[in-house]
């Protein structure tokens, strides 16, 4: 006969400990909620995803207090430190979007466990007890998401988001019964948009500088009036990320001519020569360097317009001036750093 047969069964367990590594007790946790511990996204308002933001942008983060009860429910006199059991992956929200925890200082966003350092040592549960006579654990969880690949134009074309995302499971590190923590209403708190700004109306527009006479002129360097205007942009101050807005002017220069902020003239049947467009920032001191990108805005915003002032003037750049037709063509773009 085994000795296991004659043994009872909490002798037969206290030697194979005695014979083995030190056992882990297993521990029963729960929250205030049961079983699964909500974490509402709503709470923290709609997060809505611009496709124009740049990838590798954190759009989202925030750490959240956490409260579980937790009692060994094993008759080993041993404590238990907590442990934290990542249960996402890096396709949970999908949609170009990936879903982050840091769990006792560890970010990742795939499955994986933590010691939480926290030690366990009431038996309350071992002994029977319910949970108000467990020991309290509070620690904070932090959830973050990062935009890692392009993401919708619209909300339309998004895929599927699950109601309810996994986040992790609490307890011990094998065994016992856990707490798990759900991320709820990430389906409705979602929303995808093509563009963070744009022109306020007409994308096109026409700056009119007028008639000019070349009586006076002082030569090279000499430069009409200036002619203020705006850019004016709508932007939608809700979409998520930290980012810079970028404008950029390009327009083709005058042959032999660079910088300074000067645009040829466009080739046509009577066109004035000797002459071209200039465009400076709104100061009316600098030249704008065309080409090249500048920052008019920062996200997050706290209006949902953005002006950007220029002066445009003809700038005499030959010894020899020609009247005629002076028209010019500037292009704009917007980008987001």
């Amino acid at each position: 006969m085994s000795l296991r047969t004659l043994l009872p069964p909490t002798l037969f367990t206290a030697l194979l400990c005695a014979s083995l590594p030190p056992c882990a007790a297993a521990l029963n946790c729960v929250s205030e909620q049961g079983q699964n511990l909500p974490l509402n996204a709503r709470s923290a308002g709609p997060l809505k995803i611009s496709a124009s933001l740049p990838v590798g942008r954190e759009v989202f983060r925030q750490r959240y207090p956490l409260s579980v009860w937790c009692s060994i429910s094993s008759p080993q006199p041993q404590a238990e430190n907590l442990w934290l059991h990542r249960r996402t992956s890096s396709t949970a929200l999908g949609n170009g979007l990936t879903l982050f925890t840091t769990l006792n200082g560890e970010r990742s966003s795939e499955p994986g466990s933590v010691d939480s350092g926290l030690r366990v040592d009431n038996h309350a549960a071992a002994d029977g007890q319910p949970s108000q006579h467990w020991q309290r654990l509070t620690f904070s969880v932090e959830v973050s998401i990062v935009k890692t690949a392009e993401t919708p134009p619209a909300a339309g074309r998004a895929a599927l988001v699950s109601p309810q995302i996994p986040l992790l499971e609490m307890g011990s590190q094998q065994g016992g019964q856990r707490v798990t923590l759900l991320l709820q209403g990430a389906d409705r708190w979602l929303t995808f948009v093509a563009q963070s700004c744009r022109v306020r109306g007409n994308a096109s527009m026409t700056v009119s500088l007028g008639g000019v006479s070349l009586r006076g002129t002082r030569g090279v360097g000499a430069t009409s009036s200036d002619k203020l205007f705006q850019l004016n942009l709508l932007c939608d101050r809700e979409v998520a990320g930290s980012v810079d807005v970028m404008l950029q002017l390009d327009g083709e220069s005058p042959a032999g001519v660079s910088g300074a902020g000067l645009v040829a003239l466009s080739a046509q049947p009577l066109a004035a020569q000797g002459v071209a467009l200039q465009i400076l920032h709104g100061d009316g001191r600098t030249p704008l360097t065309l080409g090249q990108a500048w920052q008019i805005a920062r996200y997050p915003l706290t209006g949902d317009g953005i002006s950007v002032p220029l002066i445009a003037r003809y700038y005499q750049y030959a010894t020899h001036v020609k009247a005629g037709k002076a028209d010019a063509t500037l292009t704009w773009t917007l980008s987001y750093r």
